[in-house]
């Protein structure tokens, strides 16, 4: 476990159970500056868990970040603790390190999505929530250099353990998400092709993407390098189905909301392998 201050200082908020907007943008906005993510959890109670990059003093704008919060009562308290680093789940510690940075670029970006979310489903003809999840869970891994096979068994791999774990549970059965499936498939088609107008220059996920794709390449050469040096204890692949759990994890999506999100991106994705028509 790291002590607050080697390294990074740890957070618990408590306050709302679903913690709202307004909380995640004041945080986007006062933390601008430092590098800094978060996570949904439950101990049983629901808070975020943030966690901002320092050593030894406090890093600047947390105070305020905290005090806004409180003031405005979108939390009614707050724990400093340790910071218990999950290092095997990401290939060790230079597979880890390299995570947290994704973290940090990811984080910023999946608030400013959840901001512009509710805008795009009134604008976008036809489009739900899960269909932007998808979109961005592809955009994540296609910036991390995993090409579409790749991406396509990673997403496999997540669909089938989800399988199992809602065998019994028919609000999630094949036959369902591949009901669901059979009315999105064309228009997460052209989502994931890059083709969907959405995706025009300029707009909101144009520059989204570009955005995430500029932070995320260089880490990613990164893991990649370090994959081939045998430097990890996890493969790539392996890595990539927690980072695509943690984005979910910080759009708000439930375990079986992801499954239907890794479901419709495995056969998609699969449909543009095979057509030959993916990015």
């Amino acid at each position: 476990m790291s002590l607050p201050g080697e390294g990074w200082w740890f957070f618990k908020l408590y306050g709302s159970p679903d913690f709202s907007q307004d909380t995640l943008t004041t945080l986007r906005n006062v933390l601008a500056d430092q590098e800094w993510f978060f996570v949904r959890y439950a101990d049983p109670l629901p808070h975020l868990r943030l966690r901002v990059r320092g050593d030894s003093a406090l890093p600047d704008g947390v105070l305020d970040a905290l005090t806004q919060l409180v003031d405005s009562d979108a939390i009614n308290r707050f724990e400093i603790t340790g910071y218990e680093r999950e290092i095997e789940r990401y290939g060790g510690l230079a597979g880890l390190a390299l995570c947290e940075r994704v973290f940090c670029a990811e984080s910023p970006e999946a608030v400013d999505l959840l901001h512009v979310t509710p805008e795009l489903l009134n604008t976008v003809p036809d489009v739900d929530q899960y269909d932007i999840a998808a979109f961005s869970t592809d955009v994540l891994l296609k910036s991390l250099g995993l090409d579409i096979d790749t991406r396509n068994d990673v997403y496999n791999t997540m669909q089938l353990s989800y399988a199992r774990e809602f065998s019994d549970d028919p609000t999630v059965s094949r036959k369902t998400l591949n009901r669901e499936l059979h009315i999105r498939r064309p228009l997460l088609r052209t989502l994931l092709s890059d083709s969907h107008a959405a995706l025009c220059q300029g707009s909101f996920l144009d520059s989204w993407r570009l955005r995430l794709y500029t932070a995320l390449d260089p880490i990613g050469q990164e893991l990649n390098a370090l994959d081939r040096a045998g430097g990890l204890t996890s493969t790539v692949a392996e890595i990539a189905t927690s980072l695509v759990h943690m984005h979910a994890n910080r759009l708000g999506l439930d375990r079986r909301e992801e499954y239907g999100v890794v479901h419709r991106l495995h056969h998609v994705t699969k449909d543009l392998s095979i057509q030959g028509t993916a990015p």
